[in-house]
């Protein structure tokens, strides 16, 4: 019995060291492991670790087994893990990560361990698949969990650690299975990008079949990514060989010690680990700042346009579909972006300035009784118009405007021989503007006033 593992990580996680998904292989009971750590998850990779080495040691193909002390023992040590780790010294990076772990890690589990008569047991849990070919025709002989594409985007099971402390954990979510594997078989472990490429693919086992070395996958991946056939995800691949010796004997294709991948604004837009991190303990902080401004009256136009800001700038990396950036890591910051734009503001808005148009067209007013020797009876204009005037007008009413005005001026009885004189310009300014239509047009004007009640 042969095995040969292959794993590479995602281009967005440029070194080997931060790939999330995991393997393990018991030679002696013929145990072979797989798991995939989800990104939005805290610490998934650990999570992944642990499910895959506990599972090699300690195998649990029983529900009940795997439901009970097994997912114990793997909570266990996960949490005596975290605990080792030291707190962060920021107090917004150790709030961000106590907040983070409550969340918990998630992870996928495949595992079949295999008999001397090729009697094989399977147990799965989430996305990760089984292929079981004929050698060498390469002929699909079964699929599992999932036999097709549909079934297995529409998995959204995971080994939740927050399930299992709650004990919440549906038993539904695990699935086992037995059958006997003929003696030529070929069995496949595959995480889920590289699984559901073979789903719609099957003709692709040969490619990945001929696969000798490292850099053999390597070129297989490459290819498949330019092409736009593969998802930009972490990749493992564990194939059993199935002949005549019943030692199990196994090689491992991992990247070479110095490989990564070019760190490029286009393949690696957002910080990783430790640097991305911060960048969202800084983004809360300025968040909790933003709110305590805006409970302040006459601070509210900046934070404002200051929360618009970052929330468009962190719901974008959810919609920009940028090489490097999964699926996960954009769940992660659409959830950020959907926290900033949650922020409550509970203080009143300040009045917004109102803007009053009148329209004033001249209309005949109620005629004033005059005073005791008062002459303004002779202009016949009333007093306090709105009508705009003209510059060859506004000297003769100059006076007669506002009456009880600022620059009203008394009035004193013209002499008796001006009289006669007077009546007769007031008579030929008013047939002046009868025979002059376009000086009733021009009296109609628009005034604009703007409120400033507060």
């Amino acid at each position: 019995m042969q095995v040969k593992a292959f794993q590479l990580h995602k281009k967005g996680a440029v070194t080997y060291d931060k790939i999330e998904d995991s393997y393990a292989i018991n030679n002696e009971d013929h145990i072979v492991v797989v798991s995939d750590g989800a990104t939005q998850g805290y610490y998934s990779g650990l999570w992944a670790r642990i499910l895959t080495n506990e599972f090699a040691n300690r195998p649990a193909f029983g529900i009940n087994d795997f439901m009970g002390s097994f997912l114990q023992n793997c909570l266990n040590r996960f949490n005596a893990a975290l605990d080792q780790r030291p707190a962060p010294a920021d107090r917004a990076m150790a709030i961000l990560d106590r907040d983070k772990r409550k969340e918990g890690a998630y992870a996928t589990l495949l595992a079949i361990q295999i008999s001397s008569d090729n009697r094989c047991k399977v147990i799965a849990c989430g996305d990760s698949n089984l292929f079981v070919y004929e050698n060498p025709a390469k002929k699909l002989i079964r699929a599992f969990p999932f036999g097709d594409v549909e079934s297995l985007n529409g998995c959204h099971c995971f080994i939740d650690t927050r399930d299992i402390e709650q004990g919440k954990l549906d038993s539904s979510k695990i699935l086992s299975a037995e059958w006997q594997l003929a003696p030529d078989s070929q069995v496949y472990l595959i995480t889920d990008a590289l699984s559901r490429h073979l789903l719609k693919q099957p003709l692709k086992i040969t490619a990945l079949d001929a696969c000798r070395d490292f850099s053999d996958f390597h070129s297989f991946a490459e290819r498949s990514w330019q092409n736009g056939e593969l998802e930009s995800d972490d990749l493992s691949m564990v194939k059993i060989s199935i002949d005549n010796i019943p030692e199990m004997s196994v090689q491992t294709f991992l990247p070479f010690l110095d490989f990564a991948f070019a760190a490029t604004p286009h393949d690696n837009p957002i910080p990783e680990g430790k640097q991305f991190t911060a960048l969202l303990a800084n983004m809360q902080q300025e968040i909790g700042r933003l709110k305590s401004s805006l409970q302040q009256p006459g601070r509210m136009i900046k934070p404002m346009l200051a929360v618009a800001m970052l929330t468009a700038v962190a719901s974008s990396f959810g919609v920009i579909k940028l090489a490097g950036i999964n699926s996960d890591m954009r769940k992660n910051i659409e959830s950020l972006g959907r926290r900033i734009g949650e922020v409550e503001v509970k203080v009143k808005a300040p009045p917004t300035p109102v803007v009053v148009i009148d329209t004033f067209v001249k209309k005949k007013a109620k005629p004033q009784l005059p005073e005791k020797n008062d002459t303004s009876q002779f202009s016949k204009e009333p007093a306090g118009s709105s009508v705009a005037q003209t510059p060859s007008t506004e000297k003769i009413n100059q006076g007669t405007a506002h009456p009880r005005g600022k620059n009203s001026t008394k009035n004193h009885p013209p002499k008796k021989d001006e009289r006669a004189k007077t009546a007769h310009q007031s008579t030929q300014a008013r047939q002046d503007t009868i025979n002059k239509p376009s000086l009733k047009t021009q009296s109609k004007g628009i005034t604009v006033h703007q409120s400033t009640k507060q």
